[in-house]
């Protein structure tokens, strides 16, 4: 599976439909998180992070609602937020409502932190994957949990001491830390990321057939 930016699409990706756009209410580091981890699965696939202005949080659903306005196409997102930015998924849902979707029966929790959403807007449906990072802040607790599993060893779950044992350790930086672990250990790691991805190509599967 690929991730990359509508800026710096190759012709010959844009001629595919991309298996959905992926939106973020939190900083880089989940976007090149997700294209690391993107890269231990499916190679076919195409994610397109799309090119809109920086928003935190909650905001982000105002940029959803924009791209679900202008979309023909391909209706599948998904959207990626820390947990310090969710209390819970009734937020999310709160939100959507005032942007003007209409959730389509239950919300389907997929695993821990991470959420399956049917949509309606304008007479037009589209899917959400909803995946949380971290269990009480940031995407910080999911990498302290990665080197626990990959090295027995607990890091505070924040970026001065994740790079303090990056260093201590040799080991180059977040890249090289996911290019080193096995799927099954990221999956432990990156719960509510994973599942969005292997759901994400469980949808494709369904779409292709």
């Amino acid at each position: 599976m690929k991730l990359i930016g509508r800026g710096g699409v190759a012709v010959k990706e844009l001629l595919k439909e991309p298996l959905a756009y992926v939106l973020t209410g939190d900083g880089s580091r989940d976007i090149r998180t997700l294209g690391e981890i993107c890269e231990k699965y499916d190679h076919k696939s195409v994610l397109i992070l799309p090119q809109y202005a920086p928003a935190t949080g909650l905001k982000v659903t105002e940029i959803l609602a924009t791209l679900f306005d202008k979309e023909r196409k391909t209706l599948r997102f998904l959207v990626l937020l820390d947990k310090e930015h969710l209390r819970s998924i009734n937020d999310f849902k709160k939100a959507l409502s005032e942007r003007g979707f209409a959730v389509l029966g239950r919300i389907k929790r997929l695993c821990e932190g991470c959420w399956k959403i049917t949509v309606e807007k304008g007479g037009k449906q589209g899917i959400i994957i909803l995946a949380v990072q971290g269990r009480v802040k940031s995407i910080e607790e999911n990498y302290a949990e990665l080197i626990k599993l990959l090295s027995g060893e607990n890091v505070e779950a924040d970026k001065e001491s994740i790079k303090k044992w990056f260093k201590d350790h040799g080991v180059s930086g977040y890249r090289e830390l996911i290019r080193n672990a096995k799927v099954e250990i990221l999956e432990k790691a990156f719960t509510p990321l994973t599942c969005a991805i292997k759901t994400l190509l469980q949808l494709q599967s369904t779409i292709s057939h």
